[in-house]
């Protein structure tokens, strides 16, 4: 127990860590270093002078963007990757498009304008989740405070004028959905925020057969569309490079998460035992990227210009994942809408049914 508590607390520890370089500040900082080593700077000159820039020429060295840039400085001194730095402050995706770069034609430069779109897609697609729920979550914190005063004002006075035994199934349903929010609000939260919270936890952790099934539905498979479409686009980046397969893997590997980790090392046997890419992914068995990318990569892979084709499919892809979003956005409001008007005409008709009852009473 205290081992699993040590552990929920580093959780925590290391997720306010990187919530402090938000996607704002890492738009900010791969766009700026993208510039100055596009115009010949070293990465070490173009950290140092994005140190001075971001800590206002050392007055405020304590700004999260100039905390960063200290450590990728710190790191280079002492030769280390700057993705292997970065991998303690941004998500995979975007460290192992950075480390990709260090690797390809393209250059380094190309990898933190690339990095810096990644992150634009997702604020993109968080916008669109917001804007979609933010209304029917409005409707359903009106919705516990309606049920709430319901339980605490109506209910009392309705059990005083009728009997709870003679009422209706309507009736029934609305005492009970009122007695839940009054009597039980509390418990009802601490069980929202438990599954919010295993849910943003299984995102990194969880593996195997489980996240194979959960990768099938949201929000998982959007994490899956997202982190697929940016390993297809780096090791057809490295490939048309002329790095060989093997070698793309094991430095992917590097950067890698335990959910990532599992699928690369999946890779990594089917490759080595001389499969393409393709062939090696539909092996592993976990899915990944999709199955209808498997299905893509198996027939380009051989081909003559398969790892332009691949990097090509993953921008499209990646595209595509907007789409998405935005479909699923909009079934989720959706369905929240339907449920809260629902909840309302339970209300409504118990409600009714209980004065109606009641008038009979003091009729007789």
């Amino acid at each position: 127990m205290i081992d699993w508590l040590m552990d929920l607390m580093l959780e925590v520890a290391e997720f306010y860590r990187r919530s402090r370089f938000s996607s704002k500040e890492r738009s900010s900082f791969y766009s700026k270093l993208g510039m100055l080593t596009k115009n010949g700077l070293t990465l070490k000159t173009a950290l140092t002078t994005l140190h001075n820039v971001f800590s206002e020429g050392g007055t405020k060295p304590n700004k999260i963007k100039a905390i960063v840039t200290e450590e990728c400085l710190a790191g280079q001194r002492a030769g280390k990757e700057i993705a292997l730095t970065l991998m303690e402050w941004v998500p995979y995706e975007e460290a192992a498009t950075i480390a990709a770069g260090a690797r390809s034609e393209g250059g380094q430069h190309s990898a933190f304008l690339r990095a810096r779109q990644i992150v634009k897609r997702k604020a993109e697609m968080r916008k669109l989740l917001t804007k979609a729920l933010s209304y029917p979550t409005m409707l359903w914190v009106a919705m516990a405070g309606l049920l709430y005063y319901t339980s605490k004002t109506v209910m009392p006075n309705l059990i005083r004028m009728t009997k709870p035994e003679n009422w209706d199934t309507t009736a029934q349903i609305m005492s009970v959905m009122a007695n839940i929010v009054g009597e039980h609000g509390k418990l009802v939260l601490l069980l929202i925020f438990a599954v919010v919270a295993s849910v943003i936890w299984s995102i990194g952790h969880v593996t195997g057969l489980p996240r194979v099934y959960l990768d099938r539905v949201p929000p998982w498979s959007i994490v899956r569309t997202v982190r697929g479409a940016t390993f297809l686009y780096n090791f057809g980046v490295l490939q048309a490079s002329g790095v060989k397969a093997l070698s793309i893997l094991h430095s992917e590997l590097k950067h890698a998460n335990a959910y990532m980790k599992e699928r690369i090392e999946g890779a990594i046997m089917g490759v080595k035992n001389g499969r393409n890419i393709g062939e090696a992914l539909h092996l592993a068995g976990h899915e990944f990227p999709s199955r209808e990318a498997i299905e893509y990569l198996r027939v380009i892979a051989p081909l003559n210009g398969g790892p332009e084709q691949m990097m090509e499919f993953a921008e499209d892809w990646m595209a595509e994942s907007m789409e998405q979003v935005e479909a699923i956005a909009a079934v989720l409001g959706n369905l929240s809408l339907i449920a809260v008007f629902g909840v309302m005409g339970f209300l409504l008709s118990g409600a009714g049914a209980i004065g109606m009852q009641a008038m009979g009473s003091m009729g007789q």
